[in-house]
């Protein structure tokens, strides 16, 4: 059995850092000696079983305000480690596990999520969060079109995005076999799209071996290739570094951005080392080889998307409300005025003018409409059900409709709830809204 370990590696410090739960141990230990401070604690740990910690398996590392998470993908295990690195206790009740070995995980807003992984003999795309309350994990519905499965090494988080690499299981093209698209998921917006195809010379012509790779700021560091190779997944152009230096670009170290500076971390024969190069100096001394991917036909900006949106909604809406008033279905007493309903009512009520009788709006959603978005995830919950149980209390009292607005579980997954709105409700809308 190996050492019951945790061990990362902290890039703002240069140094790597370590939890060793045979002896108790903290230790900060500087990459380069001579830079930094060696530092040893004894840690206190709180509610941890030792039988439940895996030898020497890979953990990710997120600050949240003035201490840290630790994650443990594949076993749902979440650990809190203090600031001054001698309190470290386990905060989460995971029973459900297995399902995302080799996650991407990332910290948004103060929560914790997990994208993807493998378990169970198969891979996925689904994204959970970690929730303090229940200290376990939960399921979030996304929007656009997803990939069908997520990797840890073969998709990375940089600037508000993850992106991903999927091989298409089948595709009807001329030379036939798989391609390989590149998704985006923007993690403000909740949503997946397409930026194009990976151009099928990369592997044939740039010497790369597999569409594995490390990211940082904006760039690709492919793991798997005989020369040293990245690439920008903006401006989508694929480098070869021309120079011969010594661990720059290795591709068996860890390659990450920082401060203007490219850094490779290797650990070769029990010893580790450094090797830094000036960013600027190392585009000038890379050829361009060509592009990373093909864009994707007829996609358009989430600008345009969002305009777009905005004037089909306005659209619908007012042609919804003209149908009904010719119809005659205006039902509602028209001297209860738009004031006196609560607030967020008449949005709500307009998402579902916009989509019809039967369309169910999402957590998301709702929490958009409530303004509340930003907040960590335990509070939208409250606010969505403060929010529910107000607009129903007031759609009794004036309309004689008991819970107008209700919830029902996802069909395919009875975890996410999801709101309707009964129909007799639904044809008020138009005398509602005006």
């Amino acid at each position: 059995m190996g050492q019951l370990n945790f061990e990362w590696y902290n890039q703002d410090k240069q140094s790597l850092e370590r939890i060793d739960f045979k002896t108790g141990n903290y230790e900060l230990i500087p990459v380069n000696k001579g830079k930094g401070l060696y530092i040893k604690n004894k840690l206190i740990f709180e509610g941890i079983n030792e039988t439940d910690i895996l030898p020497n398996y890979h953990v990710n590392v997120f600050t949240k305000g003035n201490y840290r998470l630790i994650s443990v993908p594949g076993t749902g295990q979440v650990y809190e480690l203090n600031s001054s690195n001698t309190l470290l206790k386990r905060i989460d009740k995971t029973f459900y596990r297995g399902y995302n070995f080799k996650a991407v995980q990332f910290i948004h807003r103060d929560t914790l999520f997990s994208l993807g992984g493998t378990g169970f003999w198969q891979y996925h795309s689904v994204l959970s969060y970690f929730n303090p309350s229940t200290k376990d994990w939960q399921l979030k519905s996304t929007l656009g079109n997803r990939p069908e499965g997520v990797y840890a090494n073969m998709g990375g988080v940089t600037n508000g995005s993850v992106f991903v690499f999927e091989k298409q299981r089948e595709v009807d093209n001329l030379e036939g076999g798989n391609r390989m698209q590149i998704f985006e998921y923007n993690i403000q917006s909740n949503n997946w799209s397409t930026i194009g195809e990976l151009n099928e010379n990369l592997f044939s012509n740039y010497e790369i071996n597999s569409p594995e790779f490390q990211m940082s700021s904006n760039h690709l560091f492919f793991s798997n290739s005989t020369s040293p190779i990245f690439a920008n997944i903006l401006t989508n152009n694929v480098y070869q570094y021309n120079e011969t230096r010594e661990g720059i670009l290795s591709n068996k170290g860890l390659n990450y951005i920082a401060n203007g500076w490219l850094y490779t971390l290797r650990d070769e024969h029990n010893q580790i080392t450094l090797d830094s190069i000036a960013y600027k100096e190392l585009i000038q001394n890379s050829k361009v080889l060509g592009q990373l991917y093909c864009p994707a036909k007829g996609s358009w900006s989430s600008k345009n998307n969002l305009i777009i949106t905005f004037f089909i909604f306005i659209l619908l809406f007012v042609g919804i409300a003209v149908y009904f008033k010719r119809k005659g279905s205006l039902k509602l007493n028209a001297s209860i005025s738009s004031k006196t309903h609560p607030k967020y009512f008449s949005d709500l009520l307009s998402l579902y003018a916009l989509h019809g009788p039967d369309y169910l709006v999402t957590t998301d959603e709702l929490s958009s409409i409530l303004e509340c978005d930003s907040m960590a995830f335990d509070t939208q919950r409250q606010y969505r059900s403060k929010f529910i149980t107000s607009v129903n209390a007031y759609v009794f009292e004036n309309y004689g409709i008991a819970d107008s607005i209700f919830r029902q579980k996802q069909a395919y997954d009875k975890r996410i709830i999801q709101y309707g709105i009964k129909r007799d409700l639904f044809e008020l809308i138009p005398s509602i809204l005006i």
